[in-house]
């Protein structure tokens, strides 16, 4: 029994011992010249089985959205960005979301106070 009772601890002092890797891991991210990076740890045992934190989940997705659109405004030299959104079930056919943004811009212009674009005769 001594044995089992040395692997036993043995295997418990090895569970705490790993707590202790830690590793850095960094994305590069050239085309916006940014860089991130993190300290990953080994999780426990005891901390892989934690409750879920639906609202620590949802702020995290929320970080790493902004972080993404931020990039892709960056290394795509957009000074502007916006998102039009369907109401309901969407649309999904290209001819009618055309002609809806272009509305859109058609109607927004004079508030602005800009002036449509004249067309050139062909």
């Amino acid at each position: 029994m001594a044995g089992s009772e040395h692997e036993a601890e043995h295997a418990s002092q090895r569970r705490r011992f790993a707590l202790l890797r830690r590793e850095w891991q960094l994305s590069l991210y050239p085309q916006a010249a940014e860089a991130g990076g993190c300290l990953v740890t080994t999780r426990s045992e005891e901390s892989a089985g934690r409750e879920a934190d639906p609202e620590r989940a949802a702020a995290e997705a929320s970080r790493r959205a902004r972080a993404k659109i931020r990039r892709y405004g960056v290394a795509n030299r957009l000074n502007r960005l916006a998102t039009l959104t369907y109401a309901g079930e969407g649309c999904f056919d290209p001819g009618e979301l055309r002609r809806d943004v272009s509305a859109f811009f058609k109607a927004l212009r004079p508030g602005l106070g800009g002036q449509g674009r004249r067309r050139r005769s062909r």
